[in-house]
Formats: structure tokens, sequence, C-alpha cells
């Protein structure tokens, strides 16, 4: 939601550029820069405000904070900073390159559209790391630009999550020819298979990714091991 009040703050009527306008919290007071037609991003260039650590971990967060910070402050919003600097614990939020395993390592990133994955996939690859990454996509995302943001010498383990809109494995791998790939009939065996892999390669890093709906099943997985 933050993203859509940073791209519409300041159009109170008539026509929104974009279609969509989610804040109903009472009257905006007049901002002192019409962000009518901004890229939220410019929002995040435009704070000068003092930034400070959250619990929410990745390459993207800095930006976010800065985005969530000067929109808090145009609408006129006082926040609480204890309240953000824990977000993750205050509302329960996972999947943030959250930490699941030591060895080998594996992380999983909720980001599942191009923007986040080339900040994901470009941290990938920055590590020098061997990479085994578990991979699944809604239908209606937009895989294509998302193929070539794609490490290419990661291997691939493929799953689709269980819900309807989950892109299916093969057409998944149609996407992906060219690259190093494994199918699997589920998360957990794709989840398995990836750190089994892994765990014979050293300096490995597991990556999962690419849906909010294939990490909450892999944290299940997770939660229900540690119990």
């Amino acid at each position: 939601a933050v993203g859509d009040v940073c791209k519409y703050i300041g159009k109170q009527g008539g026509e929104r550029p974009m279609g969509r306008w989610y804040y109903s919290g009472g009257d905006l007071r007049e901002p002192q820069k019409d962000y009518t037609v901004m890229d939220y991003r410019q929002l995040a260039e435009d704070y000068a405000g003092e930034l400070f650590d959250t619990d929410l971990k990745g390459p993207h967060q800095d930006e976010n904070l800065r985005t969530a910070l000067c929109t808090l402050d145009v609408i006129g919003v006082r926040a609480s900073r204890e309240s953000i600097s824990h977000t993750a614990a205050v509302t329960g939020f996972r999947g943030r390159w959250e930490k699941l395993l030591d060895s080998p390592e594996t992380i999983c990133d909720i980001g599942h559209n191009p923007a986040a994955l080339e900040f994901n996939f470009r941290r990938l690859e920055q590590s020098g790391r061997p990479l085994f990454i578990v991979y699944g996509i809604m239908a209606d995302k937009d895989i294509s630009a998302i193929r070539p943001l794609m490490p290419q010498n990661a291997r691939y383990y493929l799953a689709a999550p269980a819900i309807a809109r989950a892109l299916p494995v093969d057409r998944l791998a149609d996407f992906m020819a060219g690259l190093d790939i494994a199918r699997h009939n589920s998360v957990k065996e794709a989840v398995e298979h990836a750190i089994s892999d892994a765990s014979g390669v050293k300096d490995a890093l597991v990556y999962i990714g690419g849906s909010n709906y294939l990490v909450s099943e892999c944290i299940l997985e997770f939660e229900r091991h540690k119990n």
C-alpha cells in the first residue's frame, strides 16, 4: 500500500494517473511537492531524514524505509521509530532475506516482481558463491522480464506452490531453457533436493524465492521440523 500512496499522493480528485488509490486515512495535507506522476522511488531519493536499522533484512530495505518515512511525512502521520524498527516482530512479517538454515546457508525472500528480483539476484551473483535456487512463480507474473535477471551459473530447483494461480513446473521450465534446472513435484521436494546438493559444496548458498506462496510453504516446513 505504501507504494501506491507514494505514486498518487497529492492526487485527491479527478483522473488518477495509473488507476489505483488505496489511501483511506482521512484528508491529506497539501504536499510540498507534487507527486501525482512521480515514481515512488523518487520519494526515497528525496528523503533526507535520519534512517535507522530495522528487523527486516535484504538489499532493498534502506530504499523501502526511505519511501515509507517520506510517505508518512507527506501525509502528516507521525509514526513510532520503535515500532518501525521492529516491524517484523510487531507484525509477524516473515520472508525478507530471512535465514532459515545455517549449513548450508539457506535464505528465503518473498520478492516476486522484476524490480525486487533484480535486487536479490544481483546480490546472489555478487556473493561469488555456488548458488542453489528453489524457484516458483505465479502464472500472472512477467516471467519474460524476470528470466534475463536470473543468475546464469546457478542450479535451479523448480516447483509450483500448492495454489491454483501457480505457474505449472513444465511451463516454467520452458521459460528457463538454457539454465541448469530440475523439476520437482512439490516445494518440499525441491527444497530437500537443493539442501542435499548444496550440503556437499563448499560455501554454497541456497536461495528460496519467486513467490510469497512458495516462501510461505518453505517456512511452514522448516517450522514443522523445528517442532
